[in-house]
């Protein structure tokens, strides 16, 4: 079972189905929630569920605390190879949460919803996470994953600048 914090800070917390017309609620979420820390990457793209739309099965979840937008998630279903068998696996991904509202539980209410709509469709469970992404890789823990070591190979080429941090 996962932890929780108090309830109280939580409370006004409401699950729902992601709908168009939030994108632009859920752009600036992203572009406040850039990944790793090492290089802070963030995706850029017209809408938020442009991502998603790639996919024929998909859902977007978000979180509103007291009404505002504070975590989004989103789950695809494909189909793939596991194990040397046809499966059928959820991928997760564009998972965000808020900088002011994170260690709350939050996060974690959230992959529990997005979870519990996967696992009753798929096989197998997956995610990417930037190696440096602490963050992420625990709530991975929180519900037992195996959170490998996936990072992105990441050096700017566009800027005329010394890199800050050996590549590997």
């Amino acid at each position: 079972a996962v932890s929780r914090p108090a309830e109280s800070a939580l409370a006004g917390l409401v699950l729902a189905d992601y709908a168009p017309e939030e994108s632009d609620e859920a752009m600036d979420l992203e572009r406040a929630s850039t990944q790793g820390s090492a290089y802070r990457l963030a995706f850029r793209r017209d809408a938020f569920h442009l991502r998603a739309e790639g996919f024929a099965t998909h859902r977007i979840r978000t979180a509103r605390l007291d009404g505002r937008l504070v975590g989004i998630g989103a789950v695809a279903l494909k189909d793939v190879v596991f194990r040397d068998r046809p499966a059928r696996a959820a991928f997760f991904f564009d998972f965000r949460v808020r900088p002011d509202v994170r260690g709350l539980g939050l996060g974690a209410r959230l992959a529990e919803d997005l979870v519990a709509w996967a696992a009753r469709r798929s096989d197998v469970l997956y995610t990417y996470v930037m190696g440096d992404n602490a963050r992420a890789s625990r709530v991975g823990r929180r519900f037992g994953a195996d959170v490998g070591g996936y990072s992105y190979l990441l050096r700017p080429t566009s800027f005329r600048r010394p890199v800050a941090a050996p590549l590997s």
